[in-house]
């Protein structure tokens, strides 16, 4: 009997063992499981992130190809001393062609062009509208000749947020200009925020921190490093060591956040909502190790019983077996 008790205490401490190892074995394949799951939400945010850094880029590449183009043709008449009549006409036609092209800007292409203030959209400012005064022709002068991307301002023919793409020409006077309104990154942003409600934020800043686009419209033109933004610290970090060249979309694991260059000094930052992203996939593991765990609890206690019971079985045969042998003998 003592030998039958020593040998079921042996088997369920075995049991016990075996359970141990295999419910930590089930823990750590799950837990590897939810990271690489956890990695693949992560690429795939980070091929997102880039598609929507294409679009933004693409929004912005035709004014810029806009600009270049329009600088060598005028620079080609400075050179053969056109009349001004001859540059405005230039003007009109480029903007009838990048008014179809842009239908968020109908400013057009624009120039101070030898000493006169020239509109391709036939805009005709107040007598207080002095060209070499505003941001776009400062930002053009100052960088001598490439194409500078101005930051934020107000328009002056409508009121609203902007920026302007302009190069200086080769007398050294001359400017050449066209706007980037703000609603057209704004639409982007808010396309990718209402087919995805993981997101936290997206919004579009430029290298000094002033949002150009946002979520929330009503962060539009604040100065984002000057925010209470948990994570602003490390968007300032990461900006600062990539030196303006963010070859591909970064993801920043400690905040949850991708950033991407998405043109010189502007970039594209996401900000997953963590909660909404692995919520989800964390009660799914969780579920599934719970089920296989108490499958597992199950068989042993099944297993336990029955060896028991076995025992008793195997106990109460030699009972049997010992009375035969002293009837026999008597």
């Amino acid at each position: 009997m003592d030998i039958d008790i020593k040998s079921l205490k042996s088997f369920q401490i075995f049991s016990a063992t075996v359970m141990i190892i295999i419910t930590v074995s089930v823990i750590c394949i799950f837990n590897w499981l939810y990271q690489v799951s956890k990695e693949n939400i992560v690429h795939i945010w980070e091929f997102k992130t880039e598609d929507l850094s294409h679009r933004v880029s693409s929004y912005m590449s035709l004014p810029v190809d806009a600009i270049a183009i329009s600088a060598q043709t005028l620079n080609k008449m400075l050179k053969e001393n056109k009349q001004i009549e001859v540059a405005q006409n230039y003007l009109t036609e480029e903007t009838k062609i990048y008014s179809r092209l842009i239908p968020e800007n109908d400013s057009g292409v624009y120039a101070f062009f030898k000493k006169n203030y020239l509109d391709g959209s036939g805009w005709v400012p107040d007598s207080d509208y002095h060209p070499k005064e505003r941001p776009w022709y400062k930002a053009a002068i100052k960088e001598k000749g490439s194409i500078v991307i101005s930051d934020p301002y107000l328009n002056f023919q409508t009121h609203t947020l902007m920026m302007s793409v302009s190069q200086m020409l080769s007398d050294n006077e001359s400017v050449v200009s066209m706007d980037i309104f703000l609603d057209g990154f704004q639409k982007i942003i808010k396309k990718i925020t209402n087919d995805n409600k993981d997101i936290g934020e997206v919004f579009l800043i430029n290298n000094d921190g002033i949002i150009l686009a946002h979520s929330n419209e009503q962060m539009l033109g604040n100065k984002y490093f000057e925010s209470d933004s948990q994570i602003k610290d490390l968007v300032l970090t990461t900006i600062k060591n990539s030196k303006k060249n963010i070859k591909k979309p970064q993801f920043i694991s400690e905040e949850t956040f991708i950033i991407d260059n998405v043109y010189e000094n502007l970039f594209l930052i996401v900000n997953l909502d963590e909660d909404e992203v692995y919520s989800s996939l964390f009660l799914i593991y969780i579920a599934a190790s719970v089920f296989l765990l108490v499958l597992i609890l199950v068989y042993f206690l099944i297993l336990i019983k029955m060896s028991k019971k076995y025992a008793d079985a195997e106990r109460l045969y030699k009972e049997v077996q010992a009375m035969y042998l002293f009837v026999s003998n008597n």
